[in-house]
């Protein structure tokens, strides 16, 4: 693609959507993210985004840990785009549009847009939180439970998931049981 403002959004679009579906943070945390928050690359090339609790629902800070793929594409947005977008010198904002920094309806327009090219049906941000907690209940009571801890969770709400987790695990045992027993 051609060096242009289609481009710069392309790079920083494919970065968020990274960041989204693979970690799942909360939109507004996103929204809300300063270029300080980012620590250093580490030597497995991966990379910690730290999120202070006034930028989370729990009101705990959290780290989030962004594999090498999501660091690729932060990297191309962060080293190739975001310098262009108009008032990027005025800001510190991680994620910004051609109007200053990213607010959450324009985060939600990128994955609405997205998704609706890809299944189909437009999905919000959140999505990606419900897509990573069910995945991980499917997985087991342990992963539903660390899952929810690193979404950020409340304790109740982690405990609630691991209860439903356990409860699927033991029901998929008791099937496959009745299964080999004919029934």
């Amino acid at each position: 693609m051609a060096d242009g403002p289609a481009r710069w959004r392309a790079l920083r679009d494919a970065a968020v959507l990274s960041v989204l579906f693979t970690r799942g943070p909360r939109v507004s945390s996103l929204a809300a993210m300063t270029l300080d928050l980012l620590l250093p690359e580490q030597a497995d090339d991966t990379q910690l985004m730290r999120l202070p609790p006034e930028h989370t629902k729990g009101k705990r800070a959290l780290e989030i840990e962004l594999n090498a793929q999501t660091v690729a594409l932060l990297h191309a947005y962060l080293t190739q785009a975001r310098d262009r977008f108009p008032r990027a010198g005025a800001t510190d904002a991680l994620w910004l549009g051609m109007k200053g920094r990213m607010t959450v309806e324009g985060l939600k327009r990128i994955c609405e847009q997205n998704t609706l090219r890809w299944f189909g049906q437009a999905h919000g941000p959140h999505i990606a939180r419900h897509w990573i907690s069910h995945a991980a209940r499917r997985a087991g009571p342990h992963h539903a439970r660390t899952a929810a801890i690193a979404l950020g969770h409340s304790e109740d709400t982690a405990a609630q998931h691991y209860s439903q987790a356990a409860c699927l695990h033991a029901a998929r045992r008791y099937a496959k049981l009745i299964n080999k027993m004919g029934g």
